[in-house]
């Protein structure tokens, strides 16, 4: 894997990383609603569009590189 993959595969790695804790860290403060419906507020759905996106974004850079175990995961 040349240089500058490897350092976009790390770099996405941690933005993905980052991401997932922000989500967490946002989903733990969530109020518990037992058997209600609730709504996500717009910045619960931006946390969750980044995690989402960085993944996407870590999986097609994995496949660049070759380093995905099953390529089909991305279909």
């Amino acid at each position: 894997m040349p240089n500058d993959l490897a350092a976009d595969v790390v770099a996405a790695r941690q933005a993905l990383s980052s991401a997932r804790a922000d989500l967490d860290q946002a989903v733990a403060a969530a109020p518990e609603i037992d058997g209600e419906e609730a709504l996500a507020s717009p910045g619960l759905l931006a946390l969750l569009l980044r995690a989402v996106s960085a993944k996407n974004h870590l999986d097609h850079l994995e496949l660049s590189a070759g380093t995905v175990p099953n390529p089909r995961i991305l279909q």
